[in-house]
């Protein structure tokens, strides 16, 4: 059930929990019209650098890149199908012995 607010002089906010996250809507009226209308939707907060995606990628395990690679595809597409994205697997030891 989404949770509803006005915040006073022609603002207002609803939010609710949907299939993918939190999704938010923020609305201002002035003189009778919308003067400006937000949406913080899902995707913003699973993709956030501190979000669930970035989060869950790090403790990923895999005994070779393809499997690290297919591993975090699927988990991508099951956090949230609704992103088209590009993953580019890297090695950090060799980045930073290169690097060096």
């Amino acid at each position: 059930m989404p949770i509803q607010s006005a915040v006073g002089n022609g603002i207002g906010l609803a939010q609710v929990q949907a299939a993918r996250g939190l999704l938010i809507h923020r609305l201002e009226l002035r003189q009778g019209r919308v003067y400006d209308y937000r949406i913080v939707a899902p995707t913003e907060w699973n993709f956030h650098p501190e979000g669930v995606v970035a989060s869950g990628l790090k403790q990923l395990r895999a005994g070779s890149p393809n499997e690290l690679q297919r591993q975090a595809e699927l988990f991508i597409n099951a956090v949230d199908p609704c992103v088209q994205y590009a993953l580019h697997l890297t090695d950090s030891r060799n980045e930073i012995a290169n690097h060096a």
